[in-house]
């Protein structure tokens, strides 16, 4: 017999009627069926599929509706974290697989749910710091899912795959423009495995990735760049940002080599290659200069040295009128400034370098 909570489809076999489902009881639906013990992983990836396929649509139906009640918003809104740790949990218990099995059982999985958190978080349906005030700890348990998942995934993994690369990357970029509180409390391995991968996604032919890794970067440096700004006023207010800022500063203090890897691969990107998003990289690269203009100075001046003396003056006034007119802020006018500066250094610097040669010799010097 059919119903509307669920369709027969052999032994031992239930899923949700989802044409049978108001659009208000699906999440509900899907979440109790997941919840049964006799549920494969397999099942629950589908489910969760169905769902990061119609979040968009089901929280904008009820935004248009303006239906926030814990019948229709709600179920949806908490549906996502807890069948994210349902599947995580299941992704997590599944041991060593062969080559072939990797994809298929463990990251298209994860690649689903970090497409259903994306669709969550980025659409700002929600102020997830309620869940805190109201000591709801569902939130928090989706972002600790989306940690353990991740370290079981390599670097090249992450990038090899197009469908998880593509889910993960917007997710991150989410993660560090609404909640760096959350970035900044992760232990330092864990810091330094995303700040990895976003360093490694900036080279990215895939301009979704590289432009989510110059967004994401950008978030992480405007945070740091503020917390050194503010340093030494420290009003009441601030004192808990401080104290994240702190975190990621003293982090940053440890591994100074992480930034100044992520500015030379920019700097390399702008100069010697074909740079496709000149906007997004330009955001992140004016922090980067000004927290670490020492070691910018130091790329520059190793970039001119490596160039035949009738070259050195006119690169050197390249460099030169890159920083014109750019103050020590990150405001948005002056990162528009920075922004028009590049693109005629760019071009200036391409003029400036165009022998037989030169391009690739000064490109490992730089990377080196």
């Amino acid at each position: 017999m059919q119903t509307a909570e669920s369709t027969y489809l052999g032994k031992e076999k239930m899923i949700p009627n989802t044409a049978c489902l108001r659009k208000c009881d699906l999440p509900l639906a899907m979440k109790n069926y997941c919840l049964r013990p006799c549920v494969s992983y397999s099942t629950v990836t589908s489910s969760m599929h169905l769902l990061s396929g119609n979040a968009l649509s089901l929280l904008s139906y009820f935004l248009n509706m303006n239906d926030f009640s814990e019948h229709s918003f709600g179920r949806t809104v908490h549906f996502f974290p807890l069948t994210t740790c349902i599947l995580g949990n299941q992704i997590l218990s599944l041991g060593t697989l062969s080559k072939d099995q990797v994809y298929p059982l463990k990251l298209k999985g994860i690649s689903i749910c970090y497409s259903a958190l994306k669709s969550a978080l980025c659409g700002n349906y929600v102020s997830f710091g309620v869940f805190k005030l109201y000591g709801d700890n569902h939130f928090d348990n989706v972002l600790q899912a989306f940690v353990k998942m991740l370290l079981s995934v390599s670097h090249s993994d992450l990038l090899q795959y197009r469908k998880l690369s593509q889910s993960y990357y917007p997710l991150l970029e989410c993660l560090t423009q609404d909640h760096m509180s959350f970035i900044t409390s992760l232990e330092p391995h864990v810091l330094m495995y995303i700040l990895t991968s976003i360093s490694e996604g900036l080279t990215a032919l895939d301009t979704i990735v590289s432009s989510s890794c110059c967004a994401s970067l950008d978030y992480v440096v405007t945070y740091l760049f503020k917390h050194i700004a503010k340093e030494g006023k420290k009003p009441v207010r601030c004192r808990e940002i401080s104290q994240d800022g702190q975190r990621l500063l003293h982090f940053m203090q440890q591994n100074p080599e992480v930034l100044q890897q992520m500015m030379s691969i920019l700097m390399n990107t702008i100069i010697f290659e074909d740079c496709r998003n000149q906007w997004s990289v330009s955001r992140p690269l004016l922090g980067l200069i000004l927290l670490n203009e020492k070691y910018f100075s130091e790329l520059r001046a190793s970039l001119i040295t490596s160039q035949p003396d009738n070259k050195r003056e006119v690169l050197d006034q390249c460099f030169r009128n890159l920083m014109e007119g750019v103050e020590q802020n990150l405001l948005v006018k002056n990162r528009d400034r920075f922004t028009q500066n590049m693109s005629v250094f760019r071009r200036d610097m391409a003029d400036a370098l165009r022998c037989e040669g030169a391009t690739e010799a000064s490109s490992l010097d730089m990377m080196s």
